[in-house]
């Protein structure tokens, strides 16, 4: 089973992403959370396989995150949500090795 963790400050997007069946595809959300920091307490906290992130929260940001797990050298894997089509932010989400960049408006 993968661990998911779930960083949102929009509440309308983080119940959409908590509606998906994970168990049927192996995946076991631990936590959800609607900023950066309390993200980042989880991380401290639990095992991580997967990080679903907005790339903009209050705190500390999705790209926070993917360059705090990269400076500690965990094992979860980044993927960005982003309703923002800014190529930096995709840039520098490759330089903290995050997994995927989904745009969407």
């Amino acid at each position: 089973m993968i661990n998911l963790l779930i960083a949102d400050d929009e509440d309308i997007i983080r119940r959409g992403l908590l509606s998906i069946n994970w168990e049927k595809i192996g995946v076991k959300v631990v936590a959800d959370v609607d900023n950066g920091l309390d993200a980042l307490e989880i991380l401290q906290s639990e095992i991580i396989d997967v990080i679903l992130t907005d790339i903009r929260m209050p705190g500390m940001d999705g790209l926070g995150l993917a360059r705090f797990i990269y400076e500690q050298e965990l094992c979860a894997k980044v993927i960005l949500l982003s309703g923002y089509s800014d190529f930096d932010y995709a840039r520098t989400g490759i330089q903290y090795n995050v997994l995927e960049y989904i745009y969407g408006s």
